[in-house]
C-alpha cells in the first residue's frame, strides 16, 4: 500500500511488467525511496493482472537485496501473475454465476408466490378475511429468510398476522388505498437479525415485490367492495320491489313482462306465471294502449320531454 501510488500506478497505466533491481537509483521510487528504505525493500517487481481483456490490478513483489531479478525469474514470475489472473478471473465468474442463480431462486419464488396470491384472489366465494389471512399466510415465502420472516396486513381497524406476532427486528412496508377510503398496510419483517444494517436486510426487489403485492391487493380489495355493494343494492332492489305495497313491473322493450311483484299480481287478478305469458297492452285499458305505445317509443328514442 505505501507504494501504490509508484510503479503500481505505472503498471495499471501501460499494463506492462516494471522491472526495478536497485530502487534507490529509480526516480519512479524517488517520492516512496524513504518509505522503501525503512521496510528494507531494493529491488520490487511489478505484473499487471490482466482478467477478462483489461488490466484490473497488479502483483508486487519486493526484494531485501538490488539485481533480485534476473530475466528468468521474471518470465517465471510474468507466468505467475497470467496463472493468477486466470484464476481470479475464472473466481469472478464462478462468483458472478452463484450470485445468478441465487438472483434466480429468489425470483422463481417470488413468482411462486405472486401466482398463488392472484388465484386465491380468483376465489370469489370465500369471505374477504378469509382470503386477506390465506395471503398474509403466503408473503414470507417469497423473502430470502422465510424460516425468520413474518407478515402482516392491515385494512382499517383489521389485522391479519402470517403467524403468532412477533415484533420484527428489521422491516419494510407498503400501502394501499381502498375506495371507501380505509387506508391498508403490508408489512414484511424478520424475526431475527439477518443482517448488520436494516437497509441491507431487504433486496431491492423485494421492494418492488412488496409494492406490487400491494397494488394488487388494492384491486382485488376494491372489486371486492364493489361487488359486495352491488350485491347488497342488488338485495335491497328485490326486496323492495317485491314486497312493495304498490304494483310494480318490468318490461323489456317490446312490451313483454320480465319481473312483477305481488301486489302487480294481486291488483290485477293474475298468476306470477300467466303475466309472463302476457304483453303490457294485454292488460291495459284499451284507450290507454296508444298513448303508452307512444310514450314508450319516445322515450326509446330518447325523444321525451319532461
Amino acid at each position: 500500500p505505501y507504494l501504490s501510488n509508484g510503479p503500481t500506478g505505472i503498471v495499471l497505466k501501460l499494463g506492462k511488467t516494471v522491472v526495478t533491481n536497485n530502487v534507490s537509483n529509480s526516480a519512479n521510487y524517488l517520492p516512496w525511496l524513504e518509505k522503501a528504505s525503512k521496510h528494507g525493500i531494493a529491488a520490487s517487481l511489478v505484473l499487471p493482472l490482466h482478467i477478462d481483456g483489461a488490466v484490473m490490478g497488479a502483483l508486487n513483489i519486493y526484494a531485501t537485496h538490488t539485481n533480485a531479478f534476473d530475466a528468468a525469474e521474471v518470465q517465471i514470475l510474468e507466468r505467475l501473475s497470467a496463472n493468477l489472473s486466470l484464476a481470479i478471473g475464472n473466481l469472478r465468474t464462478m462468483i458472478e454465476k452463484e450470485s445468478a442463480k441465487y438472483q434466480l431462486r429468489e425470483r422463481v419464488k417470488e413468482l411462486t408466490v405472486i401466482h398463488q396470491l392472484h388465484q386465491l384472489f380468483q376465489q370469489t366465494s370465500s369471505p374477504l378475511s378469509t382470503v386477506l389471512q390465506q395471503a398474509v399466510a403466503l408473503l414470507p415465502a417469497a423473502w430470502q429468510y422465510p424460516e425468520v420472516c413474518v407478515a402482516k396486513i392491515v385494512l382499517g381497524t383489521d389485522i391479519y398476522f402470517s403467524k403468532e406476532h412477533v415484533a420484527p427486528a428489521n422491516f419494510q412496508h407498503a400501502g394501499f388505498s381502498i375506495a371507501d377510503g380505509r387506508q391498508g398496510l403490508i408489512e414484511i419483517g424478520y424475526t431475527q437479525t439477518v443482517s448488520a444494517s436494516s437497509a441491507n436486510a431487504f433486496l431491492p426487489e423485494e421492494q418492488n415485490l412488496l409494492n406490487t403485492v400491494a397494488e394488487t391487493l388494492e384491486i382485488f380489495i376494491n372489486k371486492t367492495v364493489q361487488k359486495q355493494a352491488l350485491e347488497q343494492s342488488e338485495e335491497y332492489f328485490r326486496t323492495s320491489f317485491e314486497y312493495a305495497a304498490v304494483g310494480k313491473a318490468l318490461t323489456s322493450i317490446d312490451g313483454r313482462f320480465l319481473k312483477i311483484n305481488r301486489s302487480f299480481c294481486s291488483m290485477l287478478g293474475f298468476t306470477r306465471e300467466e303475466l309472463m305469458n302476457l304483453h303490457i297492452a294485454d292488460v291495459t285499458y284499451p284507450d290507454d294502449v296508444a298513448g303508452d305505445t307512444s310514450y314508450r317509443q319516445k322515450m326509446l328514442q330518447g325523444s321525451l320531454e319532461y
